[in-house]
């Protein structure tokens, strides 16, 4: 039975964790921004800068969110490839006695949630059908190579699973330009403008256009 001194010791342990966790979601979190309004100001310095004047740093996960749904096809490839990983490794980790991540749980539900929303909605098929036929291909490798280097490639490629998925959203950060909400038509005194909203104050909108005003 464990003294005072190892409970304690856990409990501390348990708190390093939450906090490391804290600040990695958090530096991932300031890094996706950075590459968005980057990738949406074209890599330029001052319009960068207007852009984060005007953004709402708690919105971040708005900003996720409508980053990936403006691209459907990029969305289904990383989810062609991320669904079947995640599946069988979730069927391992159960199989082996392990209690799944939470990170692990979540990422699935999101994957199964893009699924059937991009399959309803677009009617790709395809993506259903080639997950199942992946994650079967997957499966059958995992029982086959169950010892030597074989095992060991799939235990690495199972535990770099979340490291993958947050690559493929920075990568969504860098490759998409256009900002994470719809396009407006302004009508003005000089005319009209087709832009982005930034920024809402009485008598004054931010937009950010192609084409100057």
């Amino acid at each position: 039975m464990p003294d005072q001194k190892d409970i304690k010791q856990i409990a501390i342990e348990k708190k390093n964790k939450a906090s490391t966790l804290s600040i990695g979601v958090a530096g991932a979190a300031v890094l996706f921004l950075l590459l968005r309004i980057m990738a949406v100001a074209d890599w330029d310095w001052y319009v960068a800068g207007m852009i984060v004047d005007s953004i709402n740093f708690n919105d971040a996960i708005g900003v996720m969110l409508g980053t990936l749904f403006s691209r459907p096809t990029l969305m289904s490839i990383g989810v062609l490839v991320l669904a079947p990983l995640s599946v069988i490794n979730l069927i391992w980790k159960i199989k082996d006695g392990q209690i799944p991540s939470f990170g692990l749980i979540l990422l699935i539900l999101f994957l199964c949630t893009a699924i059937v929303s991009i399959t309803a909605t677009l009617h790709n098929w395809w993506l259903p059908v080639g997950i199942v036929v992946i994650s079967f291909v997957l499966l059958i490798l995992r029982i086959y190579w169950h010892e030597g280097i074989g095992q060991r490639v799939f235990l690495g490629m199972f535990r770099a699973t979340k490291a993958l998925a947050v690559a493929w959203l920075f990568l969504f950060a860098v490759l998409i330009e256009t900002p994470w909400m719809e396009q407006e038509h302004i009508e003005t005194d000089n005319g009209s403008v087709k832009g982005y909203v930034l920024q809402i104050t009485p008598g004054f909108l931010k937009v950010l256009s192609d084409k100057p005003c």
